[in-house]
């Protein structure tokens, strides 16, 4: 269990895109880095319980989402340009998923997104009267 907690955590934690040209296209799911469509489908459904008519929704959006990348990635961006395009892509893909959602889905679905994004560094400050 820690593992797969550790690896949905991961996923849509290599800062939403923490990857370089040759890695796999990623919509920012935590855990399922690596994964194709299916399986990322199939996680989705397990851990939310998706009924039979969101399955091929959710499909789609993952499928159109993961084109949109591997087409960026393609097409010789930069890191930085790169890492803008798919940041966009994930964030439209989420957006969607969460519209296709159900109310206690998307509160499930919420926890997996937060649980990828990296924690703030605490700045340190300095003390009154320095």
């Amino acid at each position: 269990m820690k593992k797969l907690f550790f690896t949905l955590a991961l996923t849509f934690a290599v800062t939403f895109f923490g990857f370089n040209n040759k890695a796999n296209a990623q919509i920012g799911i935590p855990g399922m880095q690596g994964m194709n469509v299916q399986q990322e489908v199939e996680q989705l459904t397990q851990k939310l319980n998706l009924t039979n008519v969101q399955v091929p929704k959710i499909t789609a959006i993952l499928n159109k989402a993961k084109a949109d990348i591997d087409k960026f990635k393609k097409s010789g961006l930069a890191t930085e340009a790169l890492k803008e395009k798919t940041d966009v892509v994930s964030a439209n893909a989420q957006n969607k998923i969460k519209a296709v959602l159900t109310p206690d889905q998307l509160a499930k679905y919420k926890d997996m997104l937060a649980a990828k994004a990296p924690a703030t560094p605490k700045v340190p400050t300095l003390p009154k009267g320095l």
